[in-house]
């Protein structure tokens, strides 16, 4: 299976999670959330999920790095699908952020510490020895995208690719051109196999999954 060097997923579903290791009211601006501490490159950080968000559907992940009570590194996850979109606060690249977002990711699991959100514009579709899914996620009116995942069903490999504005182009600036390229057939033949099955549709800009 081809993957990504920087963003490759083995043994792990990377769709909307949400951590569970004790609620606790943080610093930060969503309120209450849960909490989960781990351990990376002599450093500990936070990944701490909001589930529940006034006037949202989906929920929010932040990775926080402290010292004391300074935030070093504030960085959040839109939408609980195992992405890093902004660096709020602290001097990381976006691409370090993700980094370390997935190696607490991996150590959540290895501890039992994480869930599956479950998420409702959702498709599936097995096909060979892979298992396709297209998720149809928002964040605000103008801020959409959907996030397609391929696992391999015999080696358990996981990739995630997004495609930004839902229209059919797999753009995500987290995975390499060539990778983009080589996963955009299949998308497109997903999308239009679930739009025979009448669980995607397209209005000629964006493509949409729809509701159950």
């Amino acid at each position: 299976m081809k993957a990504s060097v920087s963003l490759r997923y083995p043994l792990l579903i990377i769709a909307l999670f949400a951590f569970a290791a004790g609620a606790c009211r943080t610093t930060l601006d969503l309120g209450e959330g849960t909490i989960f501490r781990f351990d990376f490159e002599g450093e500990q950080y936070e990944i701490i999920g909001y589930n529940e968000v006034e006037g949202r559907e989906e929920g929010v992940n932040d990775l926080v790095l402290r010292k004391g009570s300074t935030v070093r590194l504030w960085a959040r996850d839109n939408t609980q699908d195992g992405f890093i979109d902004s660096v709020i606060q602290g001097d990381v690249s976006l691409q370090e952020a993700n980094r370390i977002y997935l190696a607490g990711i991996r150590a959540a699991m290895e501890r039992g510490s994480y869930k599956e959100r479950p998420y409702a514009r959702r498709f599936e579709i097995l096909s060979g020895f892979y298992a396709f899914d297209i998720i149809s996620l928002s964040v605000g009116e103008n801020d959409t995208y959907n996030l397609f995942i391929i696992r391999d069903i015999k080696t358990q490999e996981i990739v995630s690719v997004r495609d930004f504005g839902r229209d059919g182009i797999l753009d995500d600036p987290l995975i390499e051109e060539e990778e983009r390229d080589f996963w955009q057939p299949f998308y497109t033949r997903i999308l239009e196999k679930g739009r025979e099955m009448n669980r995607i549709s397209f209005d000629g800009n964006q493509w949409l999954v729809h509701l159950p």
